[in-house]
């Protein structure tokens, strides 16, 4: 995971590979960013974001770098 900003809202971008049990493997890479909010100092989820595949996350990646 990585943290993209914190504070009262707090946004996190996370990696990860679900466990598939019939083959005993992990499966393919997947990404996710998730917004939170803090109410009476806990973090409730808000909102959130999948990303489908490496070659999407490689398209936002690609935006985002030709605008900044």
């Amino acid at each position: 995971k990585k943290v993209l900003s914190k504070g009262a809202w707090a946004t996190l971008i996370f990696r990860y590979q679900n466990w598939n049990r019939a083959k005993g493997e992990f499966g393919k890479d997947m990404f996710t960013i998730r917004r939170y909010q803090k109410r009476q100092g806990e973090y409730i989820p808000k909102s959130k974001f999948n990303i489908s595949s490496p070659e999407q996350a490689q398209k936002i990646v690609d935006a985002l770098k030709s605008w900044i």
